[in-house]
């Protein structure tokens, strides 16, 4: 305790007035600062006083801190700590750094701004403590970085650059300048000779890269570009750089290192373009091809994906056996085999799956003269001949099919007997005797127009060789007016004509088709008169606007129609029924007898009007000049019948 007025009078004397606190500024300043603040006896070292904060900060108690010494918390030597207790005591003011240790046993870096303070004439020293361990973890990060950079730097012979961010000046260092050919005082101090060597096209890179780090948006600067040297030729240069930044966060100065790597790019290229020429020169060889070492490794790949089981880069390095399928793989490795142990060329074919595919290919295995990691190696060139085979089979096959046709054609022309069923069915392979039905198809693809013979000739067989692969238990064949199709009863009408009628879609993407079905039938006789109703159906539904497949059943009076056509008497029976009528709509250029086709349907007067975009009137005044011209009544039912079967003959061109 201080008792002598004079050296009560000398301390105030000595001692700066914002230092001297009342009780009442005590309690405002102290209690609720949010700065850490100790008070601290500095004859006994004990802690006298902490606020709030100090609490939070170091997690001990108001009553824990009473019953602590300073040296408790601070980890220096007591002797220093005393020694600056006593330089503060004396009004001695600066930020003293330390490390503190909390409760909980760690460590935090701290600054300690501490003063007398004077309290009921007792000189008390009052503390206020900053946490700088973020900073002090900064500063030492960050010359751990300077450390690394200047290894990277002896080690790359790199050129080094500093940039201040505030005033804008900038460093370049000897090896910075003699990389572009410049001496060292030429571009020392000159950010404009940086910025103007730039290489136009990479100045967006460039440029992007730097405001990205700058704003934080990438946590380091990385970025290979181009300068233009003194001798105006241009130079790969690789950049790395780091910022500092002050107690703001705000970027100060920014330091980084260029590595000349032209000749490694230079390299680069070379090696790529040889690369390059080497697998375009490998792929036009054959649609694959290989490198495997007696292991039975993928050492690299080329060609056609069509051909690879997996991605190229998924293959390389792998095992033949990983890749392919058991039978495959052991295929390949028994080739690859001979082809080293006899040091002579391998030929074959095979057929491999790929994926849900299969591909037949023609193989060549070459054993080569190098080792890869001391293991021998074969060349492998792969041509895909599936369709080369498949055009092969498919042209074998329509010859066949071609026979199995005219066979068919003598069958139902009543050239065969009863007693050659078991020879007919074994050469057509159907089984004429069980119960079965046949489908008649129609379509103008059929028809020869504008495309040759050849041509819609090709396109039916290759409409029947579909049918016949993709349809078990049914015989397709080129009949005279389209193609039919025979299929065993218990496969379900509806269904496999349904079937048939999807596939002819896909076949021939908006292919237009009529398909009529026959009734059950079996034998010789069945088989003729199947044909007959599947083609009676098949012509109804062709003259229906809405129907593509229909049934005899369903063909009305068309089930006449095959009886008129074996005749030869349509071509008169039209003329005799409508050829007047005919005659009419030619010469006028109208269309009556499109009214008359919907008059007989029994179409009113004001649907038939409103169909054709006529007035009622109109339509009532061609009803008379059609039953005039052809002389009847449309109350003659007979006659109307006759005239409509007329009319459907005539659509069909017959």
């Amino acid at each position: 305790m201080i008792t002598d007025r004079t050296n009560r009078s000398k301390l105030l004397k000595n001692t700066p007035l914002f230092t001297i606190q009342t009780a009442t500024s005590y309690h405002q300043l102290f209690r609720s600062s949010p700065a850490v603040s100790l008070i601290i006896d500095p004859d006994t070292r004990a802690i006298v006083d902490a606020n709030q904060s100090a609490v939070d900060f170091y997690g001990y108690s108001l009553d824990e801190f009473k019953n602590l010494k300073i040296f408790q918390i601070n980890t220096a030597p007591p002797a220093e700590i005393y020694r600056l207790m006593a330089a503060v005591r004396s009004n001695y003011y600066r930020a003293i750094p330390f490390t503190h240790m909390l409760k909980d046993g760690t460590t935090r870096a701290v600054d300690v701004y501490s003063g007398p303070f004077l309290a009921e004439e007792k000189v008390l020293l009052v503390s206020i403590v900053i946490d700088v361990t973020a900073q002090k973890q900064a500063e030492a990060a960050l010359e751990e970085s300077r450390e690394r950079l200047s290894l990277v730097v002896e080690g790359a012979k790199a050129g080094i650059w500093d940039l201040d961010l505030v005033s804008g000046e900038v460093y370049q260092d000897a090896q910075w300048a003699a990389m572009l050919g410049y001496e060292a005082d030429e571009v020392a101090h000159d950010k404009a000779i940086w910025q103007n060597s730039w290489h136009p096209e990479d100045v967006p890179k460039i440029q992007a890269a730097m405001d990205k780090y700058l704003a934080g948006e990438t946590d380091k600067y990385e970025i290979d570009y181009r300068l233009r040297a003194k001798d105006g030729t241009y130079r790969h240069i690789l950049t790395y750089g780091k910022l500092s930044r002050d107690e703001s966060n705000r970027p100060v100065r920014w330091t980084g290192a260029n590595i000349d790597i032209t000749d490694t790019k230079r390299t680069e290229q070379l090696y790529l373009e040889s690369a390059k020429r080497l697998r375009e020169y490998a792929e036009t060889l054959s649609d694959a091809s290989f490198v495997i070492d007696e292991e039975g490794r993928f050492l690299e790949v080329f060609g056609d994906h069509k051909l690879l089981p997996a991605p190229k880069e998924a293959m390389i390095g792998r095992m033949v056996k990983d890749v392919l399928s058991m039978n495959d793989a052991a295929f390949v490795l028994s080739e690859v085999n001979k082809a080293l142990l006899t040091g002579k060329p391998q030929m074959n074919s095979h057929e491999f799956a790929i994926g849900s595919n299969k591909r037949h290919v023609h193989g060549r295995m070459v054993p080569l003269s190098y080792r890869v990691d001391g293991k021998r190696t074969v060349a492998v060139t792969v041509t895909d001949t599936t369709e080369q085979r498949r055009t092969e089979q498919i042209l074998q096959r329509t010859y066949e099919l071609r026979q199995i046709s005219d066979l068919m054609s003598d069958i139902i022309a009543g050239r065969a007997n009863s007693a050659s069923i078991p020879y007919l069915s074994g050469k057509i392979g159907f089984d004429l005797m069980q119960p079965s039905f046949t489908m008649k198809i129609l379509s103008d693809r059929f028809i020869c127009n504008d495309a040759g013979t050849s041509d819609v000739q090709k396109f039916k067989d290759e409409m029947i060789f579909l049918l016949n692969e993709e349809e078990p238990g049914c015989l397709a064949w080129n009949g005279c007016e389209g193609i039919a199709v025979i299929a065993a009863a218990s496969l379900g009408q509806a269904e496999i004509a349904r079937r048939i009628a999807d596939k002819l879609v896909t076949f021939h993407d908006g292919m237009a088709a009529s398909i009529g079905i026959s009734e059950i039938n079996s034998g010789l006789d069945g088989l003729k008169i199947s044909c007959q109703q599947a083609l009676a159906a098949a012509l109804a539904a062709r003259c229906s606007n809405s129907t593509a497949l229909l049934h005899y059943k369903d063909a009305g009076i068309f089930q006449l129609v095959p009886g008129l056509l074996a005749t030869g008497a349509t071509k008169d029976y039209v003329t005799r029924q409508i050829g007047p009528l005919i005659e009419y709509d030619l010469t006028r250029n109208t269309n009556y007898l499109v009214t008359l086709e919907e008059l007989l349907k029994g179409t009113s007067v004001r649907e038939v009007a409103e169909k054709q975009y006529l007035h009622p009137k109109t339509i009532v005044s061609r009803q008379k000049t059609i039953a005039k011209i052809l002389d009847f009544r449309f109350e003659d039912y007979q006659r109307k019948l006759a005239i409509a079967m007329a009319i459907q003959l005539h659509k069909l061109g017959r």
